[in-house]
């Protein structure tokens, strides 16, 4: 821990060993140490507990659906692979956004872990994969051949992120070496750089700051690369709902958790300024969180919409066969009452 308290602060916010008094005196003192903001009006410390809560639920958020595909295997039927793959794209746009704009440690420690769980739900979606083939060799008698268009698209796509892995580690190296020289925090890239900067928009000529440069303007580009995916995994997921008429298969706390993740997240960036400029900075973000939240509402809506015909279905179905229960007793006791009286007819 004496190590990543070391690398975390900028270029004159370190801690002395003397006062311990860092460039940003008048803030929150924890809060800059860990993730290098310096909070001091009432609308900057709202937007950094935001940011934490937003930390947390996004740190959670994986592990429901982790533990049902566990649980029930068989259930991975109802996952969209889009919705893994395009989950995995956004990340990987996430992990090198805050290697390219610079992001404290803490931040791409995170992106790290995201990169981590995707991985871990590729995994159970390749098993879910292998499973479903010998399941289905055993009810053929191995006469089917499985297609292996998915597996192999996951097979691909584990190579390609494992190269850009030890692309980026190297990267991120250089950038942690660096860091106390040359700070810089720029366009905040998906759902793990959650602190944007509070610094109102400065100016040459008319043009702000943040578009003269050229590592904001590459993150933003990736924002939005990161955005597009990550609303993409959603309206796939949505779509083979709407194909299967169900939702099994799925983590409702899931979506439930990455619903309030990006509330928070979202509004830890709009509530620091309101300003044209600002939004438009962080437009790919704003977007890639409160569009994400509808398109996640929707998902639950379909949760709450099949459950509840299934319902209804299943009364219907329960009161037919109680019905005909009920029509066959009588059948059988009408019969009965004939055989111990022959002469009634």
């Amino acid at each position: 821990m004496d190590s990543l308290y070391n690398l975390l602060p900028p270029e004159g916010g370190k801690l002395t060993n003397q006062s311990n008094i860092t460039s940003c005196p008048d803030g929150i003192q924890w809060i800059y140490a860990v993730m290098g903001d310096c909070c001091i009006t009432v609308r900057e410390q709202i937007s950094a507990y935001l940011g934490i809560a937003s930390i947390f639920l996004w740190g959670f958020v994986g592990i429901p659906q982790m533990c049902k595909n566990i649980c029930h295997i068989a259930g991975m039927v109802g996952l969209s692979v889009f919705l893994i793959l395009q989950w995995v794209g956004g990340d990987l746009a996430n992990l090198i956004g805050c290697i390219l704009t610079r992001q404290n440690n803490f931040q791409i420690i995170l992106a790290v872990y995201f990169i981590v769980m995707d991985i871990f739900l590729l995994v159970q979606y390749m098993h879910y994969l292998c499973w479903k083939h010998r399941k289905r060799l055993r009810e053929s008698e191995g006469n089917i051949q499985p297609s292996p268009k998915v597996l192999l698209c996951l097979m691909g796509l584990f190579v390609f992120t494992t190269t850009l892995w030890n692309q980026t580690f190297a990267a991120l190296s250089k950038e942690i070496t660096g860091l106390h020289d040359d700070y810089l925090v720029a366009g905040h890239t998906s759902r793990s750089l959650l602190f944007a900067s509070s610094d109102p928009a400065e100016f040459v000529g008319d043009k702000p700051i943040f578009w003269n440069d050229t590592r904001n303007v590459i993150g933003y580009c990736i924002g939005i690369i990161s955005a597009i995916f990550y609303s993409g995994s959603r309206v796939s997921q949505i779509y083979k709902n709407v194909r299967a008429q169900s939702t099994e298969g799925l983590a409702f706390l899931t979506f439930t958790v990455a619903v309030f993740g990006n509330l928070t997240y979202g509004g830890q960036i709009i509530i620091l300024d309101f300003s044209g400029d600002y939004v438009l900075e962080k437009l790919p973000w704003l977007l890639g969180s409160f569009g994400v939240v509808l398109l996640d509402c929707c998902i639950l809506f379909q949760f709450m919409y099949y459950k509840q015909r299934d319902e209804i279905k299943t009364e219907e179905h329960q009161s037919l066969l109680t019905g005909e229960y009920i029509i066959n007793a009588d059948d059988n006791s009408q019969d009965e009452q004939g055989e111990e009286n022959p002469c009634i007819n």
